[in-house]
């Protein structure tokens, strides 16, 4: 399992000098592998009566620790902590959150966001292609099988989550990304997100808050595409998130 927090900051003063800040301050922890991309903003004005111009692209800033278990992103339009593999528990990563948080909205000075976000991917394998995936996941299309073997689909589902002011979504996918051998591979994709600006002070306080309130949507999204037998093999505990 991979999990994310991420922010989309809205006003952050940010170019290659602030780059270099930050980096300094997530030395020596994130002293890993380390690359830059450029990426499109989530989001642009149109000014009335001009011509819709491209935008400029901003550069992406990634940042690995040495064992890459963790990786940090920041640029002028986001800022995300992604837990990569072994994924222990929610909690664990609470303090890096904090850190890259309070880092990030120190030195940019950006006082609001686009939209908060909370993100799972889990990739696993079914033992055999002759078993159904149906016996799974509880959300599967019904195809009539012409040839042996899972047929390659992918399926998206959006329920509304977070009720009041921090209302936002869940967003689930389930992707067929073919077959390991004799066993295919299959992707969950559980993202929840707020409504964009959420009326939401702007502090970790308030921010840590929406991340906790996060885990019971995503997990009643993924309690529901999958069967028991689907749990164990994506080893879902829901104690542990």
């Amino acid at each position: 399992m991979e999990a994310v927090f991420e922010f989309a900051p809205v006003g952050a003063a940010f170019d290659g000098e602030m780059a270099k800040r930050m980096d300094s301050l997530f030395l020596p922890k994130y002293s890993g592998k380390r690359d830059e991309i450029p990426t499109l903003p989530f989001a642009f004005e149109k000014k009335e009566g001009q011509p819709l111009k491209p935008p400029e692209p901003i550069i992406r800033y990634r940042r690995w620790n040495e064992k890459e278990t963790a990786l940090i992103q920041f640029s002028q339009s986001l800022c995300a902590f992604n837990a990569l593999k072994p994924y222990t528990h929610f909690v664990d990563y609470l303090p890096e959150m904090e850190n890259l948080f309070q880092l990030y909205t120190g030195e940019t000075k950006a006082k609001k966001t686009l939209f908060l976000g909370q993100r799972y991917i889990n990739i696993a394998q079914l033992p055999s292609i002759d078993e159904p995936p149906s016996d799974y996941f509880t959300v599967f299309p019904r195809i009539d099988l012409v040839v042996k073997g899972p047929q390659p689909f992918s399926m998206t589902l959006q329920v509304d989550t977070l009720p009041g002011e921090k209302r936002g979504r869940v967003t689930l996918s389930i992707v067929y990304r073919g077959n390991d051998g004799l066993k295919p591979v299959y992707i969950l994709d559980l993202y929840a997100q707020t409504e964009n600006f959420p009326p939401i002070p702007f502090t970790w306080e308030s921010v840590s808050l929406w991340q906790k309130e996060a885990h019971q949507p995503i997990e009643t999204a993924f309690n529901a595409v999958l069967t028991e037998k689907g749990k164990k093999l994506f080893g879902w505990e829901e104690e542990s998130q």
